[in-house]
């Protein structure tokens, strides 16, 4: 094994004396699978094993997801943070992995043989002028984009959701009541660093005339104390007392990863909720289906990112969008 470290290290060497002579090779070593490249363009955000995401395609799908957070809570959102990081910074994180999984599915489906028919290929032409008539010509010079991304972009969408659909065709979608069940609470967090006598003091003082609700908003940092769950939504250990929980009931004090929790039950089975929820379930199922097939071969791809670029991307200069991506090709 070392024998054969040592020769990998002495290739990477070797690769690294010939990318500085020639100034323009990029290496990438990932599970023993060597590429080049002759590196990445000023106008590319990233490549996953040479399939390439434009500025055009990250802006199309960036204008996007802003147009469906504006739409729930105001222009307002992108100024809020989520723990560390900005709401920006984040939107703009989940959409780099969303436009990273189509172009991986693309290479896969590259592999497995599977493409767009001529009456795909059709769709694609037309919703992609659609999308484009959309727009002002202000809007599509902010976002750089024209008829040949959107195409572009449309045609790995739809790609995408060819092959998922394909590769979990035969998921099971039975769903029982108790898995899908989404049940009302309230609950009391208790820090790790107020530790578990004060939690137990807090449970103890609680009976049939204390106001639930109003202690929990004394106790809890920015005053949030209900909410709706489904399971899978916490970690198992909240999830496991809530769920044992019946209407009207209090758990024990529960001891959790970041601290303690006291949990009451408002309501042990939301009926429409867990109607909706049960399609939520079918598509964790496909999901889990579809990464079985999938992950292995994502699994050391080489790629390449241009962070340069990626500083410069700002969410607040693009157009609200008329019509989300998933309006028009749905």
């Amino acid at each position: 094994m070392k024998k054969k470290k040592y020769v990998k290290i002495a290739i990477i060497a070797s690769i690294c004396v010939i990318a500085i002579l020639v100034g323009v090779i990029v290496y990438f070593v990932n599970n023993d699978k060597y590429y080049f490249t002759t590196g990445i363009g000023k106008n590319e955000v990233f490549k996953v094993n040479g399939e390439v995401c434009t500025i055009a395609e990250m802006n199309i799908y960036l204008a996007d997801m802003k147009t469906q957070y504006t739409k729930l809570f105001s222009d307002e959102v992108f100024t809020k943070q989520i723990g560390e990081i900005s709401f920006e910074d984040y939107i703009k994180d989940q959409t780099k992995q969303r436009i990273a999984n189509y172009k991986c599915v693309k290479l896969f489906a590259a592999e497995k043989k599977i493409s767009l028919n001529k009456d795909e290929l059709a769709k694609v032409e037309e919703k992609a002028k659609e999308y484009m008539d959309s727009l002002s010509d202000a809007d599509k010079k902010t976002m750089k984009i024209g008829l040949e991304d959107v195409k572009n972009a449309f045609a790995d969408y739809m790609l995408y959701e060819k092959v998922f659909d394909i590769y979990t065709a035969e998921v099971n979608s039975e769903v029982s009541v108790d898995e899908a069940r989404v049940i009302r609470i309230q609950y009391i967090f208790i820090p790790a660093t107020k530790g578990l006598d004060f939690a137990n003091e807090c449970q103890a003082s609680i009976d049939e005339d204390t106001n639930f609700a109003n202690l929990a908003k004394e106790l809890n940092e920015g005053g949030q104390y209900e909410c709706k769950l489904s399971r899978g939504d916490m970690e198992e250990v909240f999830e496991k007392a809530a769920f044992d929980l019946h209407t009207g009931e209090i758990s024990d004090v529960v001891t959790a990863k970041k601290g303690y929790y006291i949990i009451k039950c408002i309501s042990d089975y939301e009926k429409n909720d867990t109607e909706i929820n049960k399609q939520v379930v079918i598509e964790k199922r496909k999901e889990a289906m579809f990464r079985d097939k999938y992950d292995s071969f994502v699994k050391g791809l080489p790629t390449e990112f241009n962070n340069k670029l990626w500083q410069t991307l700002d969410i607040n200069t693009l157009p609200n969008v008329s019509k989300t991506i998933d309006e028009i090709l749905k």
